[in-house]
């Protein structure tokens, strides 16, 4: 099993009381089987259509290498490969290094250029984006990004010509475009290859590069910056600000409330002026609800510029309240960008004026689609960790804070513990914690959870109360930590209304984040079909009441001594001792908590009534 961690860095940057760090996450675990083969011109890979390693058809190595959309910052196009100075199994390449070294590789599969002619060569070039830092490390001075070309040697054999090379210590926000020329007659032969080495410490992920859009093709020339190719880029803005996923009940009670206006950049490659049309689409993928497509003209997409754009339609767009959604709906979103002059394939001019026009699909960087689940919980996190935040405290709290629309009954925790570098310990415990407020109280609910290995990446592990918990307005979910090792959890750097929302406590006093952009993954989940068994018995003949939802009538599988019902503001609204059948016309639609009591066990079961 293979892996990837990537991180900012191991030092300390939230300076509350709180030793905080952000720390290295396994990202994936994908083995890579590569097969040796080769190409031929043109070589072009911009990542966009990529999963989270590089392309296997065009890469020889870089498993190492983790292809994503968040990390870089004002990518050319949608993601980008990043060095982060892990090896290809997330550790450290020598934690004992005391010197710089070779770390990440990004290496092409053979390449023929035995066949361009000595007349074409001088036309051959390389062009590609880097940047340095971006969301990751600033790589420092010592540190570098070298570009390689394979040349042939007259014995036969081959070597490795240093082609390129940038140090670190200064940051770009914008990506630079380089162009390198293959200047040399050793270079055309059948087993050509360039690769891209990141030289960094080696005792861990303390610097991070990007490249992206990487093309080498003849026809080319010194001044070639011109791409003729126009790419939306990033990832769109929230759908449901401030969350990233809400309860489908929640978001359909009032859709207006919190559908937000998405946005995404879209990039101008080329050197000339580019009308562009951009279309956005949303749509319920569980109930085909299609909400409509809506078009904005860009006319002034600039020269080698970019642009926001949002969804022109927001204003318009009417989803209608439901008053009982379905439980479990999938949304996307879609942005495509459409160009009515753009060349559809890559071409270039040769020395006769000719246009020669390569089977390479210059469309699919055109268009970005988003899925969102509507299910039983609240997310600022998009489901996807770039990095853990961790705390060293024994005895230290961490929360999130999360705003109901409307009062519910929680019955789990969702958190994500990722593998990190040094990596948790397995077998600590925490105490899954939720509070009422942060003003000094003690939390209103407490579960032990011992800490394993992840079951996989972005894996949450669901943990349920000890009892459902009638909960409404704010409440705070979280952790007490019972280690002064580092304890990592899952953060999501997409989010930029996660951050307020996280507080910690090391010192007997809460303090909000003011440092750290992003969201801690941890959710509160609302599982209807929860049933909790509060002492000891026989699961197997565990009690039910029936049917649920109920129109107004309710009985239980069994025997048992007493029944009561509470609302979600705590008041008990029916108490009976044991009948066959329960009438309840009296009581408004809604959830219930039920609580059984028999002779060894009490019983809390989540319901609904529903009149028909």
């Amino acid at each position: 099993m293979r892996f990837l961690l990537f991180c900012i860095s191991l030092i300390s940057c939230f300076q509350l009381s709180a030793q905080w760090s952000i720390k290295p996450i396994a990202q994936r675990q994908a083995k890579q089987n590569i097969t040796e083969k080769t190409l031929t011109l043109p070589f072009w890979d911009d990542f966009s259509t990529s999963s989270d390693s590089p392309d296997t058809l065009l890469w020889a190595k870089g498993p190492e290498i983790y292809i994503n959309a968040t990390i870089a910052k004002n990518a050319p196009s949608y993601k980008a490969a990043t060095f982060d100075g892990l090896n290809a199994s997330g550790v450290a390449y020598d934690i004992d290094a005391e010197y710089n070294g070779a770390g990440d590789t990004l290496l092409t599969h053979y390449i023929d250029l035995s066949q361009v002619s000595a007349s074409m060569q001088d036309s051959v070039f390389l062009s590609f984006y880097w940047q340095a830092g971006g969301n990751g490390e600033m790589p420092d001075v010592n540190d570098s990004l070298v570009v390689y070309f394979k040349t042939l040697n007259p014995d036969g054999s081959y070597s490795w010509d240093i082609k390129w090379s940038k140090k670190g210590g200064v940051s770009n926000e914008n990506f630079t475009q380089a162009l390198l020329q293959l200047d040399k007659s050793s270079y055309f032969h059948s087993q050509f290859q360039f690769m891209f080495i990141s030289y960094s410490s080696l005792q861990g992920p303390f610097d991070t590069w990007h490249v992206d859009y990487i093309y080498l093709n003849e026809n080319r020339t010194a001044d070639d910056f011109n791409e003729q190719d126009q790419a939306l880029t990033g990832s769109p803005s929230l759908l449901f600000a401030p969350y990233y996923e809400l309860p489908s009940k929640v978001f359909y009670a009032d859709p207006e409330k919190y559908l937000s206006n998405q946005t995404l950049t879209i990039n101008n490659l080329s050197e000339g002026f580019t009308p562009a049309r951009i279309e956005y689409n949303l749509t319920n993928l569980t109930t085909g609800s299609d909400y409509g497509t809506y078009s904005q003209d860009i006319t002034t997409l600039n020269a080698l510029s970019s642009q926001t754009v949002n969804n022109t339609g927001f204003g318009t767009m009417v989803i209608s309240p439901q008053s009982e959604p379905l439980d479990s709906q999938v949304m996307q979103s879609t942005f495509k960008c459409i160009i009515p002059s753009e060349i559809l394939s890559v071409y270039e001019i040769n020395s006769n004026q000719d246009t020669i026009f390569y089977d390479i699909d210059l469309t699919r960087n055109d268009t970005i689609r988003s899925q969102y689940l509507l299910h039983n919980y609240y997310a600022y996190d998009d489901g996807s960790a770039e990095f853990a935040l961790a705390i060293n405290t024994n005895g230290g709290k961490v929360a999130v804070k999360y705003g109901l629309a409307q009062p519910d009954v929680m019955t789990h925790v969702d958190i994500y513990i990722p593998s990190i570098s040094p990596k948790n310990d397995d077998n600590t415990s925490i105490n899954i914690s939720v509070w009422n407020n942060l003003s000094g109280s003690d939390p209103i609910a407490t579960r032990s959870l011992t800490i394993t290995e992840p079951t996989g990446i972005n894996k949450f592990t669901r943990v349920q109360l000890s009892s459902p918990l009638s909960v409404r307005d704010t409440i705070y979910v979280g952790y007490q930590q019972l280690t002064d090792k580092y304890l990592g959890i899952g953060f999501d750097r997409s989010n930029p209304f996660g951050g307020d929302k996280i507080y910690a406590n090391v010192s007997d006093e809460w303090e909000q984040n003011t440092q750290f952009e992003g969201a801690l993954m941890i959710r509160p989940v609302f599982a209807f079909d929860s049933t909790y068994q509060l002492s000891a018995g026989d699961l197997n003949n565990q009690l039910i009441a029936y049917p649920n939802p109920s129109p107004g009538v309710l009985r239980v599988n069994g025997t048992y001594k007493h029944i009561s019902i509470y609302n979600l503001l705590g008041e008990q609204v029916y108490d009976s001792p044991y009948m066959e059948e329960h009438m309840l016309p009296n009581l408004k639609d809604g959830i219930y908590l039920l609580k059984i009591t028999t002779q060894s066990n009490t019983i809390i079961q989540k319901f609904r009534i529903r009149h028909e």
